[in-house]
């Protein structure tokens, strides 16, 4: 023992280093021999040296995985995020091809009609035109309307005039415009404007032939030069008839030009319809398509393939969720129209009378006036205990809310408790989740007694369409009863004068009842005898409002149904025959309302307003006789929603006699559907910009938001794995969120559509913001003019026209609790994931911070 203390203090002696004088003898006899050796003390510090080495190694090797898998996590979210922007770009871009494509065929289709297709090389012959040329023919033959040669007074002076005027008139008008054999090849604007000419032609006929009346008069009758006069007059009417005629047969060539180049054109529009229109639908389609749908959609396949090539350069496993069996876009096709018999071409349909409100007033006022008050109040009474009723049920629902919370709450403690080792037990916590239970079920019980006295309530009262009713909901007005024999507005099909002038005759009579219905209430409201409750009196102002705007829709659609109408009532003419595109158009039954908003409408019509500009400042320049513009404009209205119902229906047209054609069922053809964001159609309405998914953050999160995975397998540590082992022997695991977002502007739209479309971003249409694109029917572009020929030469652009900006984006965002939940409960994902997401149930909550 004395000797290793001695030894040791010898050690330390050495360590210190003291001078050689200094050493003792017993220190200099330890040392001796061992001079360039390492000490026993060195040994131990380069030990530790390699241990702390090897723990910050490894420590550093575990943040640096960590940070690689997050940053993994973080490609895998944002990558499937930008996929899916990227599909709904695709998808959008893809709706503007198919509105442009179908543009150019309802410009094509308004110019001949469906008549140019399918007559337009053999022709037919047209009764109404064989008529105005057989009246035509009469004036010129005989000689009727030439400037005279039989004058006694002035024939030296006529007769080289009238060869020149009668060779004209022969060879050029009756010729060209009053041919024997004359046949049709086209309907819609170029058959329009064909017999405008013939017309024209024939009043400045007439105007030539009466005008000769004025050679036959005396040069002088006494004194006076009158027939000096007359003939002066004559011979200012014919010419001036004559420059018209030049202008009509100027006119009459273009119009043929027009019809050639239709004819020429019509080729390009078979391929069009029957493989491009087709190849681009299936193609929106298969992009966003789910499973259901017949397998994985475009997008979730392109994720998939992506993600496993940045896994293999990051050394991970990525996968996401939803799994690449499940991810689908938030679209859906557009749903199919419907088709009721002869709904016609008409505007949106108002609301019906609200006659029940108007029978209901006059017994209130009736009950007032005889001072019999106790119906009244009995009838003010139920209508109070409705509101009792209703406001109960408001408290109950809060109150179920709050329990349904508290429930949440308590529950997940107490699974978070029986997750511990050893789990946890809180008696007085299960009483309180079977107290909870219980209220709710009270709470149940109780709205479901309320929603029974309220319906019983309503049956007496006849208000059954009275808010609160879960089976008929309405607006919320008590007074809101809609009579369902309250007259209608008869289907506008506005095939002949007569017709429109019944539908003229039944908005009057609405507008009658309308005015008296306005004046009942307003008298209402300013009758101080009806002793009414403030409440009362608010309803009866909000009805007399609701009668107001019904009122000011009447008298709109009283302005828009007579002959002059532009929009949805074309002008028929009262000839026996007509033009064979009204008649085939009348054929067509479909909701002309539902079709009015749809998407493929939204989406072609700009596009038809803007290819249609040009041409139409061309036609107002050059064809004013034959009114080409104003019958091009209608025909471009009508079209823009027949060719779409055209696609999406898989009908079209079928030879019959000619003219005639039938609507059928086209073989070969399917119907085609626009692919839409999830809910913006459905009960044949479009709630576009009011999606239910906009204010309900749960549905939002499960459409729009992608969670991305990371995983690599536990390794050896990198420095002393005998010592170190891994800290996960799991591998290392990490997971982030992506949202799919539209950048462009989103303002909640009208409650009636207005002249131009919702300024809505987040649709699979994207105009841009402020939209300048219109509805369909509201449209009235004009630019330079151009030529139909010229119309792919892109003089047609107009600068205002609404323009498309593709917009969604992606970006990353915290990572929310239930995403992540959802994601654990899916048996699809990767079954490691789910392992680790289960493993980590416990501490999720703290996990996710937002």
């Amino acid at each position: 023992m004395h000797r290793l203390i001695n030894d040791i203090r010898v050690l330390f002696a050495e360590i210190y280093d003291p001078p050689a004088a200094a050493r003792s003898a017993s220190a200099r006899q330890l040392l001796a021999g061992e001079d360039g050796k390492l000490t026993l003390a060195t040994i131990f510090v380069i030990l530790a040296l390699l241990v702390m080495t090897s723990f910050v190694g490894n420590s550093g090797n575990a943040v640096k995985e960590k940070i690689e898998m997050q940053n993994a996590a973080d490609a895998a979210a944002f990558s499937s995020a930008l996929w899916m922007a990227r599909g709904l770009n695709a998808i959008t871009a893809t709706n503007h091809l198919l509105g442009e494509l179908t543009a150019v065929c309802v410009v094509h289709e308004a110019l001949g009609g469906p008549e140019l297709d399918a007559y337009g090389n053999d022709g037919w012959t047209d009764n109404d035109a064989k008529t105005m040329n057989t009246r035509i023919r009469g004036l010129v033959n005989p000689d009727l309307a030439q400037v005279t040669r039989y004058s006694p007074y002035w024939q030296a002076m006529l007769k080289p005039i009238n060869q020149a005027d009668d060779y004209f008139l022969k060879n050029f008008i009756v010729k060209e415009i009053a041919s024997e054999d004359e046949k049709f090849h086209a309907g819609a604007t170029i058959y329009d404007a064909k017999i405008n000419l013939k017309r024209e032609t024939f009043s400045n006929l007439t105007m030539k032939s009466i005008a000769n009346a004025g050679y036959f008069v005396p040069p002088f009758i006494g004194p006076f030069p009158v027939g000096i006069v007359t003939a002066a007059i004559a011979s200012g009417v014919h010419f001036y008839a004559e420059l018209q005629l030049i202008q009509i047969l100027k006119e009459w060539y273009v119009i043929k030009a027009i019809e050639l180049a239709a004819l020429s054109m019509a080729k390009l529009k078979d391929p069009i319809e029957s493989q491009a229109l087709p190849t681009l639908a299936k193609f929106a389609e298969a992009i966003g398509r789910s499973k259901a749908s017949g397998g994985a959609s475009l997008v979730a396949m392109r994720v998939d393939q992506e993600l496993q090539g940045l896994g293999g350069s990051l050394n991970a496993e990525l996968s996401f969720y939803p799994t690449k069996r499940t991810l689908t876009l938030p679209v859906e096709l557009e749903p199919p129209l419907k088709l009721q018999g002869k709904a016609g071409w008409k505007e949106q349909e108002p609301p019906p009378i609200d006659q029940g409100l108007l029978d209901k007033v006059e017994e209130m006022r009736a009950e007032a006036n005889s001072n019999d008050r106790d119906a009244l109040r009995k009838r003010s009474q139920k209508i109070r205990e409705i509101e009792a009723l209703n406001e109960k049920e408001r408290k109950a629902q809060e109150k179920k809310e709050k329990a349904e919370e508290d429930l949440k709450k308590k529950q997940e403690a107490k699974e978070k408790d029986e997750a511990e080792s050893p789990p946890k037990k809180d008696p007085d916590r299960d009483k309180e989740i079977q107290d909870l239970e219980q209220e709710l079920d009270d709470l149940d019980e109780e709205i479901k007694e309320n929603a029974e006295k309220r319906l019983e309530l309503i049956k007496e009262l006849r208000l059954e369409k009275y808010a609160g009713d879960k089976e008929n909901p309405s607006s919320g007005d008590p007074h809101e009863e809609l009579d369902e024999n309250a007259p209608k507005m008869p289907d506008q099909r506005h095939i002949d004068a007569s017709a429109r002038m019944k539908g003229r005759k039944a908005i009057e009579e609405q507008i009658s009842i309308l005015t008296s219905q306005k004046s009942s209430l307003q008298k209402m409201v300013n009758d101080d005898k009806l002793e009414l409750k403030p409440e009362e009196e608010r309803r009866l102002k909000v009805s007399l409002k609701q009668t107001q705007n019904m009122l000011d829709i009447r008298q709109k659609e009283l302005q828009y149904s007579g002959q002059t109408a532009k929009e949805e009532i074309m002008e028929f003419y009262t000839t026996s025959g007509g033009n064979p595109t009204i008649k085939n158009l009348g054929k067509i039954d479909v909701d002309s309302t539902m079709l009015k908003y749809s998407q493929w409408v939204r989406a072609s019509y700009p596009y038809v307003d803007a290819f249609r500009s040009g041409i139409l400042s061309m036609f107002e320049e050059q064809l004013p006789k034959s009114r080409a513009a104003e019958s091009f404009q209608r025909y471009c209205d009508h079209f823009s929603m027949v060719k779409p119902l055209q696609y999406r229906t898989g009908k079209g047209w079928e030879k019959a006699s000619a003219p005639a054609l039938n609507w059928r069922d086209k073989s070969g053809r399917e119907p085609l559907a626009m692919v839409v964001m999830k809910s913006t159609y459905s009960g044949n309405q479009s709630h576009k910009g009011r999606e239910p998914w906009i204010k309900d953050e749960r549905l939002a999160e499960r459409y729009f938001t992608v969670v991305g995975f990371a995983y690599r397998p536990a390794e050896e540590s990198v420095f002393s794995a005998n010592v170190f082992a891994n800290s996960h022997p799991g591998g290392t695991f990490a997971y982030a969120q992506g949202m799919v977002y539209n950048a462009n502007e989103q303002v909640e739209p009208p409650t009636s559509p207005g002249s131009t479309q919702p300024n809505v971003g987040w649709d699979t249409l994207n105009w841009e913001s402020p939209v300048r694109a219109p509805e369909q029917g509201s449209g009235n572009a004009r630019t330079g003019a151009v030529w139909p020929w010229e119309f792919f030469s892109g003089n047609a652009i107009n600068s205002n026209e609404a323009r498309v900006q593709l917009n969604w984006q992606a970006k990353l965002v915290p990572v929310t609790e239930t995403r992540i939940g959802d994601a654990r409960k899916e048996k699809s994902v990767d079954g490691d994931v789910r392992k680790l997401l289960d493993k980590s149930k416990k501490n999720l909550r703290n996990l996710v911070t937002h």
